[in-house]
């Protein structure tokens, strides 16, 4: 989930780049959206799925910002996508953007067991735990490479500064 140029233009309806306002704006707002609505505001969005979900939403309507779970499933490699919350976290000296981003890290961890694992399943419920179907596996490829990539583009932006999860799960692929 890039915040793109065209992200924002549908966000805010201006064309903006990273230095705008504008654009920074547009990108606080689709990540709201994308994430950080209240459990009231996730039931009001979309009744077939869960309050308690703790993954960010995939499927988020910009022009309407109704949120819902299209696929029945939240994929592994949507659900994780620090460098993008960080980075919006620093240009808005707002923690609680990367802190959500942790939050869905150590979920996915407990869920799936990571740290003794190593692997998730690509289909999740919106709890993080893995959705109990045929098509579910554990996939280095489409739906789940995204997810070690970010791990890893997360521990080497961070460095020693990640979270002591981060570093730990990154370093157990070493």
């Amino acid at each position: 989930l890039p915040i793109s140029g065209k992200a924002a233009h549908e966000a805010t309806g201006e064309d903006a780049g990273p230095e705008s306002p504008s654009w920074l704006d547009g990108a606080k707002h689709l990540m709201q959206q994308v994430g950080l609505l209240s459990d009231d505001k996730r039931q009001e969005s979309s009744s077939d799925v869960r309050a308690e979900a703790v993954l960010p939403w995939s499927d988020v309507n910009l022009k309407t910002g109704e949120v819902s779970d299209l696929a029945g499933f939240f994929s592994l490699s949507e659900t994780y996508v620090p460098l993008e919350w960080k980075t919006l976290a620093l240009l808005t000296s707002n923690c609680s953007y990367a802190r959500q981003q942790d939050q869905v890290l150590a979920t996915v961890n407990r869920t799936a067991e990571l740290e003794t694992k190593g692997f998730a399943a690509i289909l999740l419920k919106p709890d993080g735990t893995a959705y109990g179907m045929a098509d579910n596996r554990i996939s280095l490829g489409s739906r789940g490479d995204s997810f070690y990539e970010y791990l890893l583009k997360d521990a080497a932006f961070l460095g020693a500064r990640a979270e002591p999860l981060t570093r730990k799960l990154w370093s157990a692929f070493r």
